[in-house]
């Protein structure tokens, strides 16, 4: 979600941003495509992770976007594409939840058990 937030920024920001007049201006030598590919960079590192590939999903689109037309002309395409990453790593987190509610499920009735069987054996002895 933290990389749907900062590229929801940095598309703002390029669209807002004209002759110096905007936000937050780049430092003079970088364009705003080197900062994402900074960013695809430096995930990298964390590819496990589930918000690398919806920030993938959104880099891709934009990538697709700027080869065509040379710029971001669809920010709704480009939310979309966030929205269908999200979806999809939301389906591969809540896939094995089942056997995670099942524990929490039945934990209480273990511990319960625990003690009965404990209370049992004090009274044999």
């Amino acid at each position: 979600m933290l990389f749907a937030l900062l590229l929801d920024r940095d598309l703002r920001e390029m669209a807002t941003f004209r002759g110096g007049a905007g936000p937050m201006p780049l430092p003079a030598g970088v364009s705003q495509g080197q900062r994402l590919e900074a960013v695809m960079v430096a995930s990298e590192q964390y590819r496990p992770s589930p918000l690398v590939t919806v920030f993938d999903f959104g880099y891709e689109e934009i990538e697709r976007q700027v080869k065509a037309r040379g710029k971001v002309t669809n920010r709704a395409s480009v939310e979309r594409t966030l929205q269908l990453g999200i979806s999809e790593e939301l389906a591969k987190l809540e896939r094995n939840m089942i056997w995670l509610a099942t524990t929490a499920t039945v934990s209480p009735f273990i511990g319960l058990l625990g003690t009965v069987m404990g209370s049992s054996a004090s009274f044999r002895s």
